[in-house]
Parts: structure tokens; C-alpha cells; sequence
């Protein structure tokens, strides 16, 4: 995200009108992340501590917090980490009634917290000495999240955008810029821990059953086929697209999503009621009733893992077929990607504890020099063509890693 480039949702924020980020009757911004307590940031998102922060200055009296050698137009001012349900679980957030919906909500709001997290634990470093070789702890993340509700077709669609300012407070007492690719790193790990998270929370509160799991994710059982392809409009864009123009890898779905991104579909300011009702008309008239949200809910139940089921997943992952099925070396990361995929639907996100079991056989026996180097490789990969969806160079990341979310 370029610096200024928060003009683009901020100067519109104080009108009160819809934008890309702060949309008409979204929930206001919250500060997230254990470095905002250094910047005394807690609370709603005010912009012009926002635009603050953004440009590596003081929320509060605007005095410069990093020493940056570039012009303010080149310095990158943060990242969009985005995380993202599945559509039955969107759906149940749309279509369930107040107490069923309150739920999905604290569910995914306490999972977007896990997997920033998560970012915070293994990703928010800063870079001293010559080159930046040299890796220092922080504080934490300075970090802004913005739930939304709807896809840019108006489709039920609950996600988060969690802007990272490109400013971390160092052990060494200084401000400066992030270690980005490092965060860019976890970004997907991070992704699996907040689907896990949020599947467990779901389990906990409204007794729901998960399918089968793929990159991260799985969908809510009996939610109706027809019902996921009635909301899931962005998808059947993005499938034209890629029919039309042909290619199957992700880097051909990022540049589909991007090509067929509009502004979105919502009107005024859509109240929760309102939404929901539109939702509803739509169920009608495709002969589905609003009961069939009952039937997908359960008995609540608490998911938690023992030692046992963990050793269990340890010795599968470091079996024939497990990590190293396919390759020889493995990170923390790919051990935590893997442990949360083999979760028994759903039980709470202990892979970083079974990763860390793992260890052993991580390719931090690299070198050091290679190790800088596949850093600076997967922070390249991880930069996309997503800076043409909004102006001023905004680049955005999902932090499923996958197509970057439908919102």
C-alpha cells in the first residue's frame, strides 16, 4: 500500500459514504495488534489516526516515528492481510437469525485475532545491521481490521481486511519499517489458523459439522448445493473468466479476480435487516426456505485436542506421507498448514505446538545466506498484480492464499 494511498477510503470515511474498506453500514474500524498499546491505539478506528500510522508518524502529534531514506510517495505505508470464510458459513451469517448470526461473528472476529496472531508470533520482525541481515524482535503489529459483510456483488460474504501499518517497535527501542517479507511469509499459515479457529469457535456455539478440508478450509454439511451457487457469484465470474482465457494455476485465478473486481453492489446504508431480507427473497426463488438454516446447527460441543490425537497427527506428518512425501525440507509453517488441514473437524488451532514438535527436520539448518534468500524469493511470490484493485498502488494479500477474497 503506497504512502497516501489511504486517502482513497479515509476521505470518504468522514462523509459518511461507502467505500472499499469502511463501507456503508459495515462495522466501524478496530485497532488489532500488541503494538498498538505502544502507540496508546486501542478501540475504533478514528482516520486520522490511521492516515497517522500509514505514513510512520505518531497518531497523536503527527511527529515522525521512522527515519526513512524514502520520498514519502515510494515508501510502501502497509499491507492488507485478508481473511476470509467459506459461503455456507457467509451464508449462515446472512441468512441465520439474530442469536445465529451474533455467533458466526464472534466466532470470526475471535479467529481473525488468532491468525494475526499468529503473523505477530512469526512474522513481525525488523531488519538492523548491514543490508537488514540482522532479524529483531518486536512488539507486535500495528493493525487496523475492517469487517465486511458482502461480496462486490452483494452476496453474503463475512470477511475481514486487517491493514499492517509498515511500522514496528523494535527491542532496541526504535521504530521502523516491517520485516514485510517475512509477514508476507506466514500470511497464508496465518490463513489455516484463522480457519481453524473459526471452524472451532462455530462447533463450540452452534454445534455445526464440516466437510471435507481443502486449502484450509471446508464447508458447513447440509448446506444445499444450489443455495452455495446462488450466493457465490463472484466465483461463477471468475470461472467465466478463466474458461474464456483458459489457465488453472493461482496465479491465473489472482489475475481472473482482479480482471472481473467491480465496485460493490450495496446500496445507502444496508441495515443487517434489510440485507437479510434481500437474502431471503433470493432463497424463494430458488425454492429454498429459510428453515433450511436450522437444520445445518447442532448441539453445541467443545472441541478440544488431547495429547494422544496430537502425537497421532505428528507421526502421520512425519511418515512416508506425510511432509516430506514430496519434498525433503519443511518449515514450522508448512507443519502448522499441514496440522490444520488433519484437525478433526473442528478442534481448536494447537498446530503451532504440534509444528514446533515437528522441528527437527525444518530447513532451519539452511544456511543463513540461503535462508535470506528464499525470504526475499516468497516475498516476491507473494507481491501480485493486486495493486490495479483500488489507485495509489494498494497491494493487498489474502491471507487464505488463494484468489484474493471475493469482498
Amino acid at each position: 500500500m503506497g504512502a497516501g494511498s489511504e486517502r482513497y477510503y479515509l476521505n470518504t470515511v468522514a462523509a459518511g459514504r461507502e467505500e472499499y474498506y469502511t463501507g456503508a453500514g459495515e462495522a466501524p474500524g478496530e485497532w488489532l495488534g500488541a503494538a498498538c498499546g505502544d502507540l496508546g491505539l486501542s478501540g475504533e478506528v478514528a482516520p486520522e489516526q490511521l492516515r497517522a500510522v500509514l505514513a510512520g508518524c505518531s497518531p497523536f502529534d503527527a511527529s515522525e516515528l521512522t527515519a526513512s531514506r524514502l520520498r514519502p510517495e515510494r515508501r510502501v505505508a502497509g499491507f492488507d492481510f485478508t481473511f476470509s470464510s467459506p459461503k455456507s458459513v457467509s451464508i449462515l451469517y446472512g441468512l441465520g437469525d439474530d442469536l445465529v448470526s451474533d455467533a458466526v461473528r464472534q466466532s470470526h472476529d475471535e479467529a481473525v485475532g488468532d491468525g494475526l496472531a499468529y503473523i505477530e508470533v512469526h512474522g513481525a520482525f525488523a531488519r538492523r545491521g548491514h543490508a537488514g541481515a540482522v532479524r529483531m524482535e518486536t512488539s507486535g503489529l500495528v493493525a487496523a481490521g475492517f469487517r465486511h459483510r458482502t461480496s462486490r456483488a452483494g452476496d453474503p460474504q463475512l470477511h475481514t481486511h486487517v491493514l499492517i501499518a509498515n511500522l514496528v517497535h523494535a527491542r532496541d527501542d526504535r521504530w521502523s519499517s516491517l520485516h514485510a517479507s517475512l509477514a508476507y511469509q506466514q500470511g497464508r499459515t496465518a490463513g489455516f489458523v484463522y480457519q481453524a479457529a473459526r471452524g472451532a469457535g462455530l462447533v463450540s456455539r452452534l454445534g455445526v459439522s464440516f466437510g471435507p478440508v481443502a486449502n484450509g478450509a471446508a464447508e458447513i454439511v447440509g448446506m444445499p448445493a444450489n443455495l452455495l451457487k446462488e450466493f457465490s457469484t463472484r466465483r461463477a465470474e471468475i470461472e467465466a473468466h478463466l474458461e474464456e482465457h483458459g489457465g488453472t494455476s493461482r496465479r491465473t485465478r489472482e489475475l481472473a479476480n482482479l480482471e472481473t473486481r467491480r465496485a460493490k453492489e450495496l446500496g445507502g446504508t444496508d441495515s443487517a435487516e434489510s440485507l437479510r431480507d434481500g437474502w431471503r427473497r433470493r432463497c424463494a426463488e430458488i425454492g429454498i426456505e429459510p428453515s433450511v438454516i436450522d437444520q445445518v446447527l447442532g448441539a453445541p460441543r467443545q472441541p478440544a485436542m488431547d495429547v494422544a490425537e496430537q502425537e497421532s497427527i505428528r507421526i502421520e506428518l512425519l511418515g512416508r506421507n506425510g511432509l516430506t512425501e514430496q519434498v525433503s525440507a519443511f518449515e514450522r509453517r508448512d507443519a502448522v498448514r499441514a496440522v490444520a488441514e488433519r484437525l478433526p473437524r473442528w478442534r481448536s488451532p494447537t498446530g503451532d505446538r504440534v509444528g514446533h514438535r515437528l522441528g527437527a527436520r525444518r530447513r532451519g539448518s539452511r544456511a543463513p545466506r540461503q535462508r535470506r534468500q528464499s525470504r526475499r524469493t516468497a516475498a516476491h511470490d507473494a507481491r501480485t498484480a493486486s495493486d490495479r484493485v483500488v489507485p495509489h498502488q494498494l497491494r493487498r494479500h489474502d491471507a487464505l492464499g488463494g484468489v484474493p477474497c471475493s469482498g
